[in-house]
């Protein structure tokens, strides 16, 4: 947003966009069906007619996306931690924090990490590749909220997957 763009008026739509997309389930919602949301946003008088007094109307929409969303995500990832530890139990102290997928390396060596469960290839390799690394055998991926959009056979396909690499799949509603 441009610099002229007060910090209380960024606050409140960020506010506003966060709530709405927390209503919407936003982690389980289809790449085309965001896209379809921040293009109504950018066109609503109370986001994308506010954020225009500030900006090129044209550049609503890709702000929106990349500077009021980017941080979204990761501050929904710190809210699954508690629902992570509800799934598999208390395995210690953290040793070690991940970004990109969020993740977890615990005391008793157990690595965790957690995402949507469209990122499913990600996690399952993650929990992997930071296994291998940590000299880890207790691998686990969560993937949560959307379980159900990942098809039946895709899903499958990741357990299999899970199991050729020794990983622990957790799909979590």
């Amino acid at each position: 947003m441009s610099l002229a763009t007060p910090r209380a008026v960024r606050e409140r739509v960020r506010a506003d966009l966060w709530a709405r997309a927390d209503a919407l389930d936003w982690v389980a919602l289809s790449d085309a069906e965001r896209s379809a949301w921040y293009e109504r946003w950018s066109k609503d008088k109370e986001i994308g007619g506010v954020l225009s007094a500030f900006m090129d109307p044209r550049r609503v929409r890709v702000y929106i996306k990349d500077a009021l969303f980017k941080p979204y995500r990761a501050s929904r990832q710190q809210d699954d931690e508690g629902r992570v530890r509800a799934f598999i139990g208390d395995h210690g102290v953290i040793q070690r924090r991940h970004e990109k997928p969020a993740g977890r390396l615990y005391a008793d060596g157990t690595v965790v990490v957690w995402g949507g469960a469209r990122q499913w290839k990600s996690l399952i390799l993650s929990a992997f590749l930071r296994g291998v690394s940590e000299g880890s055998a207790g691998r686990v991926a969560v993937m949560f909220a959307g379980s159900g959009s990942v098809a039946p056979e895709t899903r499958s396909l990741a357990d299999l997957l899970a199991a050729k690499l020794e990983v622990n799949p957790i799909w979590a509603g």
